[in-house]
């Protein structure tokens, strides 16, 4: 793992952060094992499934960032903020339940979020078409900050797919005009064309133990985040 993690940093440079993917057990593997050789190896990021996930990774000593890529359930607003964990929100009401549970709990600085936008994938995320409605009704929830913008790109893999691209820079674009946040960059998965990078890329093969990584290309989510 320190080898592909080391592999993979090399490849995209010292000023890309990797987020390192240990959902699911760390993919069978044992994340209570994986993800303090992952930060060992430089990991300060570590992207989850759930809530219960991210608790199991602060149970387990790690300190880094925790982004709970599927969003918390109803209810759980509380819970991952006691343990400093932030979610992904792909609906308004999202953000308003985790800003109301930073009212409840008295917090003296907001909650960040990382907004899920859908770019054609089809699965989690708010149509881009939504991006003005949510930054508006943004700006009357003090207690969120708007960290970070990602979504799945659909055929990222496909390294010279024009598609990919264009939805890449129309995504960027549109958070520019409407997203209150200074810089849009990018991360991937570990076969996106570079094009697409900015200053996140998410690992996954990195968290196999047993597989060593040759292959530097890299596929599949792209990231903007706040500068």
């Amino acid at each position: 793992m320190r080898h592909n993690f080391r592999t993979l940093q090399k490849h995209v440079g010292s000023d890309i952060t990797i987020c390192a993917v240990v959902k699911c057990n760390a993919y069978g593997h044992g994340v209570e094992e994986c993800a303090p050789v992952l930060e060992q190896a430089g990991a300060k990021w570590f992207g989850v499934t759930s809530t219960d996930e991210g608790i199991v990774l602060r149970e387990s000593g790690i300190t880094g960032r925790i982004l709970v890529m599927c969003g918390l359930y109803p209810g759980e607003e509380e819970e991952a903020l006691r343990h400093s964990l932030t979610p992904s929100v792909f609906r308004l009401e999202q953000a308003q339940a985790l800003a109301y549970a930073v009212s409840r709990m008295g917090l003296d600085h907001p909650a960040a979020i990382h907004l899920k936008i859908d770019t054609g994938m089809a699965r989690l995320g708010i149509p881009l078409s939504e991006v003005d409605s949510f930054a508006e009704a943004l700006k009357g929830l003090p207690q969120i900050q708007l960290e970070g913008v990602f979504s799945h790109l659909a055929s990222s893999e496909v390294l010279d797919d024009p598609d990919t691209a264009h939805r890449s820079s129309a995504t960027r674009e549109r958070c520019k005009l409407s997203l209150p946040m200074d810089s849009i960059r990018r991360s991937g998965i570990w076969r996106t064309a570079e094009g697409c990078w900015r200053d996140r890329i998410r690992g996954t093969t990195s968290c196999v133990p047993d597989w060593r990584c040759t292959d530097t290309t890299t596929s599949g989510t792209t990231w903007m985040v706040r500068a």
